[in-house]
């Protein structure tokens, strides 16, 4: 009969790899989502959940919809205000998140 240590060693399961930034300083600070936040930037069409990423985005829509309201306002009077706001909503809403789809982007490119 065979001794274990006779047997082939079963392989290990590869550790996965970590990301090296070229430039450490621009490392973000790790925190318990930047694993899902590095995963999202990966893969792409799922939401990262930082902070800064949805500030962004909130600022952009309000004001994006502020702007639509008042081009609605001025364009047509009261009535025109709402699908002012509701156009200004949705442009504001796509266009920021392009926005942040560049910017995950652009975070992916700094790792080596």
């Amino acid at each position: 009969m065979l001794d274990r240590q006779d047997q082939p060693a079963e392989p290990r399961a590869s550790a996965p790899p970590t990301l090296q930034y070229a430039d450490p300083s621009t490392a973000p600070p790790e925190g318990p989502l930047e694993p899902y936040n590095r995963t999202a930037e990966t893969i792409g069409m799922i939401p990262t959940l930082r902070w800064s990423d949805n500030l962004m985005q909130a600022v952009a829509v309000a004001g994006g919809t502020a702007l639509g309201v008042l081009v609605g306002y001025l364009l047509g009077g009261g009535s025109f205000a709402i699908l002012g706001a509701l156009i200004g909503l949705v442009l504001s809403t796509l266009v920021s998140g392009l926005a942040l789809m560049l910017a995950g982007l652009a975070r992916g490119r700094r790792r080596v």
